[in-house]
């Protein structure tokens, strides 16, 4: 498989096209699994998160 960005980089946000992201698996660039629903973020007692409208980034809702 062959990288469109250089693997060796970090994830980060940046603005523009609001798109999603696929999971890693084991934190591998080459095992990709399919995106997780939006606002499907699970952390260890914290609540859920609210659904996260399809035009929105999610940043600013997971922020709150």
């Amino acid at each position: 498989m062959l990288y469109t960005t250089d693997p060796n980089l970090a994830m980060t946000a940046v603005e523009g096209t609001i798109r999603d992201c696929e999971a890693r698996i084991d934190g591998d660039a080459y095992k990709r699994g399919p995106a997780p629903p939006r606002g499907d973020v699970r952390i260890d007692g914290l609540p859920g998160l609210p659904p996260i409208p399809a035009d929105a980034s999610g940043r600013l809702e997971l922020a709150h």
